[in-house]
Parts: structure tokens; sequence; C-alpha cells
């Protein structure tokens, strides 16, 4: 039995509200939780897990000196054929906000588990957020 192996590339998705100007930014694809990049051209074995991390950029703030974000973001790796691997995985990020921290930017990190057989070739990771 061959086992699948996977490459990977992130295919931002905009599913941004028109008046936001948010960004999902310094993506990371890791064999492991805080790993480095995987170069370019890496494959990923069925099974394996994969990590994914990112910076959402771009949001605005609510309130004049109690600043508050709420964002919320999803993410799903699929294969070549647009076939989804994972279950879609979500989140939100609630932060109150002091005035010096105006250039922060949220860290989402998610751990992807690889099924058994997928297919070979290459995939992606499809990432949303809303502001």
């Amino acid at each position: 039995m061959r086992h699948g192996r996977l490459i990977l590339e992130i295919l931002l998705l905009s599913s941004f509200a028109v008046t936001a100007q948010l960004a999902l930014v310094q993506p990371v694809v890791a064999q492991f939780d805080g790993g480095p990049n995987v170069p370019a051209g890496f494959t990923f074995s069925s099974g394996e897990s994969m990590f994914l991390s990112f910076d959402i950029a771009g949001y605005k703030p609510e309130g004049e000196e109690d600043l508050k974000i709420k964002l919320a973001w999803e993410c799903q790796a699929f294969d070549g054929a647009g076939i989804a691997l994972t279950p879609m995985q979500k989140g939100d990020v609630k932060a109150d906000l002091a005035p010096e921290d105006k250039k922060w930017r949220p860290r989402v990190r998610v751990e992807f588990e690889l099924p058994q057989g997928m297919p070979i070739g290459a995939g992606e990771i499809r990432l949303s957020a809303v502001d």
C-alpha cells in the first residue's frame, strides 16, 4: 500500500467584510508545533500532523479608550481536487487592548491531522477571517 504524500501551498481566500482591510500574514506551515516553515516543495505523509500558524493584521478595534477586538477565523486543508482532507477548524479572537497595543497582532495556531490513505499530490490550505 502506497502512503499518500501531500505538497501544501497556502491559499489565502478573502471572505472579509468590504470595509475591513484584514490580512492573514506571516503564515507558517511546520512539521511540529512552533517549528520553522517547511521549505517549498516539502511533502507531508498520510497520517502525519501538520501545524499552521498565522497572524491577523488590519483589524479595527472598537471603542475610544477601552479598545476591544473580536475576530473570527476558519481554515481547512484540501487535496488537489478540492476535496476536504480535514474538518473545518474555526476559532475566534477576543481581546482588550491598551492604547500602546495598536501594532499588536493576534497569532493563530492550528494542528491538522492528515488522514491515512490520503491521495498523493499537491494540496492547499484555505484560510479566512472576519472582523
